[in-house]
């Protein structure tokens, strides 16, 4: 509380680290036990965290969480503003599966020291028709040089993945000091030069579609958004607002062929003519805005 109201910040991230102790386990006779983890619910944790969130939100800030991999903290109720996933993750589909259903607001940042992508729109395709947008790795370059520091002890390389992880990193910025740069323990080595430019593009084209007041409906199934069921792989979210945009994502590998109810002009890829039969390259992301007349 004191970092709050001292220095002024907006808010905490909190990386939880928190390991509950075993059943039986002596922890100290001053320990007041708080109860066992039962339907994924940890009394203790829950405690804690519903105290900084209550000290955090009573001065008006934001309040991060962080509970390893893709994992919701152990807590019957919502004690975080936004939560981030993705440490340790190597494949985004399995991150998508898994954290779709997760109560707003989850900031994905696939773990990209360990995973590989195609394309960088692969980190927009799996986010935006759950109506969550990936976290951007940038700030000052990240050097690896906390990893090779002189007079201290570190565990072998080849027993540490960090310590392997960030020597890279420190070992390519002596090499190439003109980048392209690493932005943090989760980010590649090399740094990936088109990861700024692509993330801004795709932001541009989100805020539109998440403006204030609007409603999200996620994987449409039956609808009359559309002409007959979406083919196998096709995920559709509409966000609804003053206009109403559909975001068509294509998982599969193979081409598929939607047809909308009404006319929709195509605003990625852009296309002004307003049509209702649209073909989606394998893997991609198709944004859509409806016309409000309806087709002869």
């Amino acid at each position: 509380m004191r970092i709050l109201d001292e220095y002024g910040v907006d808010g905490l991230y909190n990386d939880l680290g928190y390991v509950p102790p075993k059943e039986g386990e002596n922890t100290g006779t001053d320990e007041v036990r708080w109860g066992t983890i039962e339907d994924g619910r940890d009394p203790a944790l829950e405690d804690l965290l519903g105290i900084v969130y209550g000290e955090v939100k009573r001065r008006g800030g934001i309040f991060k969480v962080h509970s390893s991999a893709m994992n919701l903290p152990a807590t019957r109720e919502r004690l975080y503003d936004y939560l981030w996933v993705g440490e340790g993750v190597r494949e985004g589909d399995a991150m998508r599966d898994r954290v779709k259903a997760y109560p707003p607001y989850v900031v994905p940042c696939l773990d990209m020291s360990r995973a590989t992508i195609e394309r960088e729109d692969d980190l927009y395709l799996q986010s935006m028709p759950y109506m969550q947008f990936p976290l951007l790795l940038a700030g000052r370059p990240f050097t690896g040089e906390r990893a090779a520091i002189p007079g201290i002890e570190y565990p072998p390389e080849e027993k540490c993945f960090w310590t392997r992880h960030l020597r890279a990193i420190w070992r390519y910025y002596q090499a190439h000091p003109e980048g392209p740069y690493s932005y943090g323990w989760w980010d590649s080595c090399p740094g990936r030069p088109e990861a700024r430019p692509t993330y801004y593009r795709w932001l541009k084209r989100y805020r539109p579609m998440v403006e204030p007041g609007t409603y999200a409906y996620v994987e449409l199934a039956d609808s009359d958004f559309f002409q007959g069921p979406l083919p196998e792989g096709v995920v559709a979210t509409a966000f609804a607002n003053r206009d109403l945009y559909l975001v068509l994502a294509n998982y599969g590998r193979a081409p598929a062929e939607v047809a909308t109810s009404r006319l929709c002009v195509a605003c990625h890829p852009a296309e002004p003519s307003p049509h209702t039969k649209w073909s989606l390259p394998p893997r991609s992301l198709t944004i859509l805005r409806r016309v409000d007349t309806a087709p002869d």
